[in-house]
């Protein structure tokens, strides 16, 4: 086409970036009340699920609804209304409908340049002092692209992060997974440079990192089994060399330190892995209308099962007949 004859509708071409995102659900039941969402230039963000799909289901832009409907939301977070925005700076910052929290933008580096989130991962980590019902005291924690991981307190109505800690190796593995364990304060964690780590939550130390982990971690699963005399907790990883792996979590020591933990066992399944946890135990059957083929296929065993059946009668009747004729025979 000549240069002079393209359309005036023709819209100009643009190179679009899809950055990574993460989601995470609280509890975890099959009936969770929250869910926290970000991104690599995404700040975390807390969401109540009913009001989300109430939107949803109506057809509605959260983003297109009043701020002051969503004070109920902030109040479950905070025990307290928002006030109102005095400035537009406070009103960029006003709540959509269903958001609950939003993480303040990060300080800015030594150069005095704006730093994005770059997260990768989120998990929540339920806190011992969630008695009141509709309460959100769980912390959340976020794993970023540079390795570091960060842990907000949006129960605590503080819109930044408490803690930050280095644990991958900087700039050489993104943290690609996050999974708690309540009993023991830990908090594994695995990095797209095949490392996984046990962490202490608490104090944001490395405690110990497993050995021969030959292919990046992309899912975990604590589990906790109660053998004759005690309970004990193990861990259950997939990774992209396609192994399903069963850890032991170590065992602690003095002075809050811990002993490395082993590898128990692991399967090749051949293929790539995601690992959960049901519920509750449940079966269920699929009923499927036979096709016209195996319908006429059953119908043809199930007359030769009625003619083979009738064969067999005609039989004994015949050999009944002759057995008769041979008794008069010799009377």
């Amino acid at each position: 086409m000549a240069e002079g004859n393209v359309p005036a509708d023709v819209p100009e071409a643009r190179v679009v970036t899809f950055l990574d995102k993460a989601m995470a659900f609280y509890p975890d039941t099959d009936a969770p009340q929250y869910f926290a969402y970000g991104g690599e230039q995404v700040p975390l963000s807390v969401w109540s699920l009913p009001k989300t799909l109430e939107a949803c289901r109506k057809g509605e832009d959260p983003a297109q609804q009043e701020t002051g409907e969503d004070e109920t939301s902030a109040e479950i977070v905070s025990g307290k209304k928002r006030r109102p925005a005095s400035s537009n700076a406070s009103k960029q910052r006003d709540l959509l409908f269903g958001e609950i929290w939003r993480a303040k933008n990060l300080p800015n580096d030594a150069l005095s340049l704006p730093r994005h989130p770059l997260i990768r991962s989120i998990a929540f980590v339920p806190s011992s002092d969630e008695t009141e019902s509709g309460t959100l005291m769980a912390s959340v924690v976020v794993g970023t692209k540079d390795g570091v991981i960060r842990v907000y307190e949006p129960g605590k109505k503080n819109a930044r992060h408490v803690h930050e800690w280095q644990i991958a190796t900087k700039n050489q593995g993104a943290i690609r997974v996050l999974t708690p364990s309540l009993k023991d304060n830990l908090l594994f964690v695995g990095d797209s440079a095949r490392n996984l780590y046990a962490v202490d939550f608490k104090a944001g130390r490395v405690l110990f990192q497993y050995k021969d982990i030959t292919g990046t971690i992309s899912s975990l699963l604590v589990l906790s089994v109660q053998e004759e005399k005690e309970r004990k907790t193990f861990l259950l990883g997939a990774s992209l060399d396609r192994l399903v792996r069963l850890f032991d979590i170590g065992t602690p020591y003095s002075n809050g330190q811990r002993r490395r933990g082993n590898t128990l066992c692991s399967y090749f399944t051949g293929v790539e892995n995601a690992i959960a946890m049901a519920a509750e135990k449940t079966s269920f059957t699929v009923h499927r209308e036979p096709t016209e083929e195996e319908a006429d296929e059953e119908n043809l065993w199930t007359n030769m099962a009625v003619v083979s059946e009738q064969a067999n009668n005609d039989e004994s009747d015949e050999d009944s007949h002759k057995e008769k004729r041979s008794k008069r025979g010799r009377s």
